[in-house]
């Protein structure tokens, strides 16, 4: 059982990943990115119940897939000196993310939904 300390920690790395403009910088989002990169089974098993807590919180179910997507496509200007090798392994995080819900049947669809959507 999760306590509100968890569900907090969990609400404000959702907050700040799902939404970038309140986050100036993409060094920063990425970092939280690879938290939850950490968090996936396929990284490390013992987290899967704390990860299943992540993608089954509504704003998770909401909003992560296409605000990974999203940072996925805007990676390519992080305004970093370094942003041409830090954006392979910032994409490589959110590629094992994408995968790590793409069995749950919530995620799958904003997935699909988003690849649809065409940017600006």
């Amino acid at each position: 059982m999760m306590n509100g300390a968890t569900e907090s920690l969990i609400r404000w790395l959702l907050v700040m990943v799902c939404c970038p403009h309140l986050v100036r910088s993409p060094y920063l989002v990425a970092k939280l990115v690879e938290v939850l990169f950490v968090m996936c089974p396929d990284v490390l098993v013992h987290v899967k119940p704390l990860f299943m807590r992540v993608i089954s919180h509504p704003m998770a179910q909401q909003h992560l897939s296409s605000s990974l997507m999203k940072f996925y496509a805007d990676v390519e200007t992080t305004g970093s000196t370094t942003e041409f090798y830090d954006k392979f392994s910032i994409r490589y995080h959110i590629n094992m993310l994408i995968h790590s819900v793409w069995n749950n049947s919530v995620h799958r669809l904003a997935i699909i939904k988003e690849s649809r959507t065409k940017s600006p």
